[in-house]
């Protein structure tokens, strides 16, 4: 099992002044061997006799977060120092602010007798200890930084990372940075403020030149696959509530060393204003008798402007439209700076004789794999058309067979000789295949401590029964929220049924311990 350790660095000494003539820069080295790291310390100034004394410090290395053999293990901690003994103190894996890293603390007490003292001499490069790698490697490790890690305190564990180097004769902490830069990524917009439904144009800058990949996110879901391009377009949906939906790029070096990957992150959040509401309402259907009213939603705050054939009509300035005339009517709507013009709404004048009355069917759940007739029903249609068509025996005529492989809602278009068509729509659920595993383990290792039956919470009323040798049952559940854990039962093979209305399913599991 594992565990997340917090390191928490000495107060007094985050806290000790730094001598701005005396910085001691860090790095760390992958030795040839591919797992050995090499730390390291190069001074600007010479330090000997008691001056050399190096108190309490700290070392905090970013590894590349992963699960499995990719889980960044560490062993052989050794310094080529005498009496030197670096210890690893925590480690903080995936924090929120840097989800693709884990922090790892390494930390030095010169408490030993006699204390560990060693001359320090200008631009020489000292090893301060080395470690091998036990597991596999997933990317490049480098060391924490000070001033602008995402890591930095205040963050989301309430831990203070960092790095210290306390040399008695610099008078504190001598830590002034680390001797390989790395590579961050600035994030800017177009329009921080946009209007729902407006195109936005964002622009990922690395700090440090190279051949990049960039992944973007938006609200923390992937928008397609990595690409070399830093310009990502945006369009936020139409909604009529402002949002700040956050956008991140992560930017990933293209390398062809596995333990060279590396990858850094950006957020921005941007303030998208709501537009008003722009479907037109009406009564009937798209062909009926006039004069009609038309309208949409009524917003206090808002403007309109109602169109006909493209044409602003005069004084038709309210949320609603009386029309007395076929054509193809729009309304214009302002509000905060936002624009938004609705679809065309076209009415066509028709007697009661052409009128089409049409009804796509009832909502269906059916399980995956499975056919459906749709009954669809008309009076006055002459042709059909049916939305999407895949999946369907025939998508014109009335009743096809679909066939979905997923929820699919089907929209029904008929039409006759007068021109004026009708639509409905049905939704066909398809409900995913319930997966039955037949054993588990629950021995508290984290894996398979349960009998996980997925899918079924998409079964309502599910019922899951669980019976020994003798035919008694031993668990009984109505729904599933709860997994079994076979609490008390020796390790055996048990028959079930899970009954759904639609399927019952019968057969073995077996309990492992």
């Amino acid at each position: 099992m594992r565990f997340l350790r917090f390191f928490w660095m000495i107060a007094a000494l985050a806290c000790l002044p730094k001598i701005a003539f005396s910085q001691i820069t860090i790095k760390t080295t992958l030795e040839p061997d591919g797992v050995t790291y090499k730390v390291s310390m190069v001074s600007d100034r010479s330090f000997t006799g008691s001056g050399s004394y190096i108190g309490s410090s700290q070392i905090t290395l970013v590894v590349p977060h992963g699960s499995g053999n990719n889980y960044f293990q560490l062993s052989n901690i050794s310094s080529p120092i005498s009496n030197m003994k670096w210890l690893f103190s925590g480690r903080a894996d995936a924090p929120a602010e840097n989800p693709d890293y884990d922090y790892l603390f390494f930390s030095f007490n010169n408490s030993v007798s006699p204390p560990v003292k060693f001359d320090i001499i200008a631009n020489q490069e000292i090893v301060l200890f080395t470690f091998k790698r036990t597991s596999q490697c997933a990317g490049r490790v480098y060391n924490f930084n000070n001033q602008n890690d995402p890591f930095l305190f205040p963050n989301s564990l309430g831990i203070n990372p960092g790095n210290s180097i306390s040399v008695f004769g610099a008078g504190g902490n001598a830590y002034g940075g680390n001797q390989v830069p790395q590579t961050l990524v600035n994030l800017s917009v177009d329009d921080i403020n946009p209007c729902a439904g407006n195109e936005v144009v964002f622009t990922a800058a690395p700090t440090i030149s190279g051949n990049y990949y960039y992944q973007w996110y938006v609200d923390d879901k992937p928008q397609g696959s990595p690409s070399s391009s830093p310009v990502f377009k945006y369009s936020p949906p139409k909604q009529n509530t402002d949002s700040q939906p956050n956008v991140t790029v992560k930017l990933l070096e293209s390398v062809t060393n596995p333990c060279d990957a590396y990858s850094a992150r950006k957020a921005l959040k941007i303030n998208v204003k709501g537009i008003p509401d722009n479907k037109i309402a009406f009564a009937g259907s798209d062909c009926m008798l006039l004069p009609t009213t038309i309208s949409v939603k009524s917003d206090v705050s808002a403007q309109y402007q109602w169109q006909e054939n493209g044409n602003d009509l005069l004084n038709e300035t309210k949320n609603t439209l009386e029309v007395k005339k076929s054509g193809n009517y729009t309304v214009k709507i302002t509000k905060n700076g936002c624009v938004i013009t609705s679809s065309v709404q076209k009415i066509a004048g028709v007697g009661d004789a052409d009128k089409i009355s049409l009804s796509a069917g009832s909502d269906t759940t059916i399980l995956a794999g499975e056919a459906v007739k749709l009954k669809a029903n008309s009076t006055n249609a002459l042709y059909f058309s049916w939305t999407p068509a895949n999946d369907l025996s025939d998508a014109t005529i009335q009743q096809p067979i679909a066939r979905p492989l997923e929820t699919t809602k089907y929209t029904l278009t008929a039409n006759n000789d007068s021109g004026c068509p009708s639509t409905a729509s049905v939704t066909i659920n398809v409900l995913p295949a319930i997966y039955i595993p037949n054993a588990f383990s629950p021995d508290n290792d984290g894996l398979n401590d349960t009998w996980k039956l997925e899918n079924l919470s998409f079964y309502t009323d599910a019922t899951v029964e669980v019976f020994n040798r003798w035919g008694n049952t031993i668990f009984y559940s109505k729904g599933y929220s709860t997994a079994w854990d076979a609490s008390g039962i020796d390790a055996a093979s048990y028959s079930y049924v899970i009954k759904t209305k639609f399927k019952t399913y019968r057969g073995i599991v077996t309990v492992l311990r």
